[in-house]
């Protein structure tokens, strides 16, 4: 293992250290860096991901305690409740930002017999405002942050990973998004000369923050 993240909660590392992964940092643990296929190699086409295999969940701690819930709620300890569903935020747990693919399969790699956890999507709240999720994420100053919503320039549709479209005059879209500039097809909501997160269309390689959303199975 070359290096990883500092996570310095020493709640978060489950009581196992990584002493070597970055010694010259005052850390409890520290989670190594996730390496997937490029995410040239990865398709996003109408939402789905080709998943390259990888060592992560197998070789290392996650940042959650998957197999147990936090004391005061019903998610996973380490993870977040928002409006009775559990999210785990990348920013929140001090881990490192990553392209949308990557990102995507960050999530995937949590996931064991009792839990899903993928890319979070949105309810349907049609406005920006009234949705629980993105009021949460506004309240703790967070940055440009990938969801799981593509574009498929076949289908000419922007599509949530649970199936359902999202109408490119959405109320969610920030003023003058979609763009459609540099090939810009994956989704993200941050705030831009707004006082509430909207949704941008950013290229898939851009390497931003990403909020898991975790469901039981």
């Amino acid at each position: 293992m070359l290096g990883g993240s500092c996570v310095r909660n020493a709640s978060l590392c489950m009581g196992r250290l990584e002493p070597d992964a970055c010694k010259a940092k005052k850390c409890q643990c520290c989670i190594p860096v996730f390496t997937t296929t490029p995410s040239s190699e990865v398709s996003t086409t109408l939402g789905t991901t080709t998943q390259a295999p990888n060592t992560w969940a197998s070789t290392t701690q996650v940042p959650i305690d998957i197999s147990s819930n936090a004391p005061s709620t019903g998610c996973p300890a380490g993870s977040s409740e928002v409006a009775g569903s559990c999210y785990l935020f990348n920013k929140l747990q001090n881990l490192p930002r990553r392209s949308w693919s990557d990102a995507r399969s960050f999530c995937q790699s949590l996931s064991t017999k009792d839990f899903s956890v993928d890319l979070a999507v949105l309810g349907n709240f049609n406005d920006p405002q009234d949705d629980p999720l993105l009021n949460f994420m506004n309240n703790q100053s967070m940055w440009y942050t990938w969801f799981g919503v593509t574009y498929s320039s076949e289908e000419n549709t922007w599509t949530w990973l649970d199936g359902r479209t999202l109408a490119a005059n959405s109320s969610l879209w920030s003023p003058g998004q979609p763009n459609d500039e540099g090939n810009t097809n994956c989704g993200g909501f941050g705030r831009n000369k707004m006082p509430y997160f909207t949704l941008f269309d950013m290229p898939c390689s851009w390497t931003r923050d990403y909020a898991c959303q975790i469901v039981a199975v």
